[in-house]
């Protein structure tokens, strides 16, 4: 399995440009507003740490151990240190998964969903297809 740097060379700490949008789906208070599900585990995305959030409205069913239905959003916030680096979106439903990647702030650096995003992102669908998880974050085939 190979290890995404998050489209930036560092890791992860690419800064998108101030016009760019914010993270589509990605309401400003996840941290407060979702499920924190893993606090600060060494995650596999270019050798960082991560809190791993889940959206509650989206995911009930995943987070009570059911199969999903319809679309669930999960938010990797990822650290070098102490220091915040970026953050990965996946929306994982009966539509496929939609990959997004986010600089510190938020604001979008590559999209599924947004022009052009979807090539940048072709790594990210390879990676997560082979998962150990598969229920949860593999993309669908």
């Amino acid at each position: 399995m190979g290890l995404s740097t998050g489209g930036g060379e560092d890791g992860g700490g690419a800064n998108a440009p101030a016009n760019n949008p914010p993270l589509a789906r990605l309401p400003n208070d996840f941290r407060t507003s979702w499920t924190k599900a893993a606090p600060r585990f060494s995650s596999e995305h270019a050798q960082l740490e991560a809190d791993l959030y889940v959206d509650p409205a989206s995911c009930a069913d995943a987070v009570h151990g059911k199969p999903m239905t319809g679309a669930c959003r999960f938010a990797e916030e990822l650290f070098r240190r102490d220091a915040g680096v970026g953050i990965y979106l996946l929306e994982h439903g009966d539509a496929g998964a939609r990959f997004a990647v986010g600089d510190a702030r938020g604001r979008t650096v590559a999209d599924d969903a947004w022009d052009g995003g979807a090539a940048a992102l072709d790594a990210c669908a390879r990676c997560h297809s082979e998962a150990p998880r598969s229920g949860v974050f593999a993309a669908p085939r």
